[in-house]
């Protein structure tokens, strides 16, 4: 019913990732897209490994269910929706 697409909905790209793999494509994106970039290397580490505030969860996906539902719209990839920044990122710094 209608009434179950009301209320909050969570979007994020299609895919998933961890912060160590969303920080490596960015930097080889951002390479491929002629960034000056002065990273060398990036190292994961485990989130317990990392001083936070609060716990987080091992694992944290948004479930995107409802608006595919209410929308019907394709969602791209994280990393097609990255390519796509930079290339637009690019085309208006020149």
């Amino acid at each position: 019913p209608v009434s179950d697409l009301y209320g909050t909905y969570h979007f994020s790209n299609a895919g998933f990732c961890s912060w160590y793999g969303f920080a490596a494509e960015i930097i080889d994106q951002a390479r491929n897209c002629g960034v000056e970039v002065k990273v060398k290397q990036i190292n994961p580490i485990a989130t317990e490994d990392y001083p936070l505030p609060a716990k987080r969860p091992a694992y944290s996906v948004f479930c995107k269910d409802k608006y595919l539902l209410a929308t019907g719209s394709q969602i791209p990839t994280w990393q097609d929706s990255l390519k796509q920044y930079f290339l637009e990122r690019h085309h208006f710094s020149h």
